[in-house]
């Protein structure tokens, strides 16, 4: 009996050793794969504001291809140390490893609500871990082959799963940060305004 007890204590602490190994392994993953592409958009920005320094104008054609992720900028939230790369929609997949933009909202810099998506939890990448540390005037920066938006914090609350006006658009230039709070029953909403 006393065996049987051995062995199966053995057993659980090893099921326990492997999914903590498991865990961290699709964590370090889905890092490496945002921060990866990241650095290469990243790269292509800089490559397209340097053609258009030396030449004087821009046909704002960005050199980043990638079948699998359409980019559309990197948010830097800098009180949050979030530099993150923002892709066009919200699909789980594509939430594992990057902030998600939601189709049909307005894009980075123009009239209307930008809204976007990111995981909070610690199984993927957590890009938005720390917005609830997000105070009114903070500010949350979007570069993009157009140009550099600066949106400042406005207001941050939470709501209903349910409660998608929150996605609607607006009259201004507004940006909508939407994720889970801690235990995933509610979602946090942090909202900002383009600084003009």
């Amino acid at each position: 009996m006393k065996d049987k007890k051995k062995v199966f204590g053995i057993v659980l602490v090893v099921i326990g050793l492997l999914v903590i190994i498991i865990s961290a392994g699709i964590k370090i993953n889905s890092m490496n794969t945002e921060k990866r592409l990241r650095e290469e958009y990243e790269q292509a920005l800089n490559d397209l504001q340097k053609g258009t320094d030396e030449q004087g104008e821009s046909d704002s054609k960005l050199g980043f291809e990638n079948e699998d992720v359409n980019a559309i900028g990197i948010m830097v939230i800098p009180k949050i140390n979030v530099k993150v790369l923002v892709t066009e929609g919200t699909e789980d997949e594509k939430l594992k490893y990057y902030v998600g933009h939601f189709e049909n909202t307005a894009l980075p810099g123009e009239k209307g609500n930008f809204a976007v998506a990111g995981h909070r939890n610690y199984i993927y990448n957590e890009m938005f871990r720390d917005v609830n540390q997000l105070e009114q005037g903070d500010d949350i920066i979007v570069r993009t082959a157009k140009g550099e938006f600066t949106y400042k914090v406005k207001e941050q609350k939470v709501i209903e799963p349910t409660d998608v006006q929150i996605l609607d658009p607006t009259d201004d230039a507004t940006v909508t940060l939407v994720t889970c709070t801690i235990g995933g029953k509610q979602r946090l909403i942090v909202t900002g305004e383009l600084e003009k």
